[in-house]
């Protein structure tokens, strides 16, 4: 696997969390209190009360749940940018040039051009 493959694969799990941090911190928004869902209360009106306290605790809980997405969101941003940093940094092997064939030196078994005539490194003619 050459260095961009494995960028392309780091960018994609970047996004993935990313998302998934912002999915989470977009469905815990605070909640308005509203009065038409008060009960009745034991001394005969309602319960508004009871109903602005289960409210204000439900949105301490969506808050502390919005603080964590945040976390994962900047999780998801750093290594997105990890994995742009690495792809712009690495080099593709997809390159048009084919490779040239190459044999064994007869005389000192270093790796030359296969259509040499005279070894590079020993510079006895083959």
């Amino acid at each position: 696997m050459n260095t961009r493959t494995l960028a392309s694969y780091i960018v994609a799990l970047g996004a993935v969390i990313f998302v998934l941090g912002g999915i989470k911190y977009t469905s815990n928004q605070p909640v308005a209190f509203d009065p038409s869902k008060s009960g009745r209360s034991i001394f005969g009106g309602r319960d508004d009360l009871g109903n602005m306290l289960q409210v204000q605790t439900e949105n301490l809980e969506r808050q502390q749940r919005r603080s964590s997405a945040s976390g994962i969101m900047i999780l998801g941003g750093a290594v997105l940018f990890v994995g742009a940093a690495v792809w712009a940094a690495g080099k593709g092997t997809g390159s048009t040039v084919a490779a040239e064939p190459t044999k064994a030196c007869p005389f000192c078994a270093e790796t030359i051009k296969a259509a040499a005539k005279v070894c590079r490194f020993c510079r006895r003619e083959l």
